[in-house]
């Protein structure tokens, strides 16, 4: 031990040096957790609640009505007796595909043949596994074929969830309300007809105006909800590397994902030495001058510690 202590006081430099090499590999380790653990839950919402039932929120990207997005209203009668229900169904694909951009291509151009469209997005191809996303919009009634489609196209289907929102109740509902304020204005719009003096004039039309931005806003909670039922989104995350799309693997233990985890560990790590060594070298105009005038002033403190002793 007292070697070692010894060592550690004639390499203090060096000593320094394992340190921070150290410390800085410990560092990369634990963020590197830290990205696995966070990488289940994708950029479309968490899996682990979609396994228990719970979809995530529709898309904003539907048409320009988007402000008039149907929110949860408690209050719903339900309609029992309607035979058709008004459904609006979304599915969530994750693939494993040999070239993420050709899969986006086909996927879109798949999209389009069929009378739907893309909505967004992404691709990144870095040096290790590229990666994408898209989410498009198609018509509902070949949501099932089109899901086949895609998963014909991907070496492997990781990930796939088709859940849907009964909206019958709400639409009804939201019909009842449009109809009630039309009858509203009407009898506001027959006040005005009548109307002899100005106060009530102004007042039967600002109740008129009042009236008919609750009738523009219910006709596009009654759009939205009419487009969402005809046109499904779909959620698609793609990527060369299974392990990128966020899942666990099954089996407990597989040497073949340590093995692939290990490599990329050691090219991420050794990425990083490179560039920590070339920032040094490029400090070097400033430590290795302050080094050498910290051992010149410290050889003439000894030695004047020395003459200091001899004089004595």
């Amino acid at each position: 031990m007292q070697s070692i202590f010894n060592w550690i006081k004639s390499n203090k430099l060096f000593t320094l040096l394992i340190l921070f090499v150290a410390y800085y590999f410990g560092r990369q380790y634990i963020r590197g957790r830290m990205y696995l653990g966070s990488s289940r839950n994708m950029r479309f919402g968490s899996y682990d609640s979609m396994e228990m039932g719970m979809a995530p929120e529709y898309s904003k990207s539907l048409t320009s009505t988007d402000e008039y997005m149907p929110s949860p209203i408690p209050d719903v009668t339900p309609q029992p007796d309607i035979e058709d229900r008004m459904m609006a169904k979304n599915a969530t694909q994750s693939l494993h595909v040999k070239d993420v951009k050709e899969s986006i291509d086909a996927i879109e151009a798949y999209a389009k043949n069929i009378g739907g469209y893309v909505v967004s997005k992404s691709l990144n191809e870095p040096q290790e596994a590229s990666t994408g996303y898209v989410t498009l919009r198609i018509p509902a009634e070949k949501l099932e074929e089109a899901l086949a489609f895609f998963g014909e196209k991907a070496v492997k289907i990781i990930y796939e969830s088709v859940y849907g929102n009964d909206i019958t109740d709400q639409y009804v509902d939201t019909q009842t309300k449009l109809e009630v304020l039309e009858k509203t204005k009407a009898i506001f719009v027959g006040m005005l007809d009548s109307a002899t003096d100005f106060d009530q004039i102004l007042g039967a039309q600002t109740e008129i105006l009042n009236v008919q931005r609750q009738i523009d806003s219910v006709k596009g909670q009654i759009e939205y909800m009419e487009k969402t039922a005809k046109m499904s989104l779909v959620n698609i995350d793609l990527s060369t590397d299974e392990l990128s799309l966020g899942f666990a693997p099954a089996d407990a233990w597989r040497p073949s994902v340590v093995f692939k985890l290990a490599v990329r560990s050691l090219v991420r790590n050794a990425r990083q030495l490179g560039n920590t060594g070339i920032w040094i070298s490029v400090y070097a105009v400033l430590w290795i001058p302050a080094l050498v005038v910290f051992k010149l002033i410290r050889k003439v403190w000894k030695r004047r510690q020395e003459q200091g002793k001899k004089t004595k």
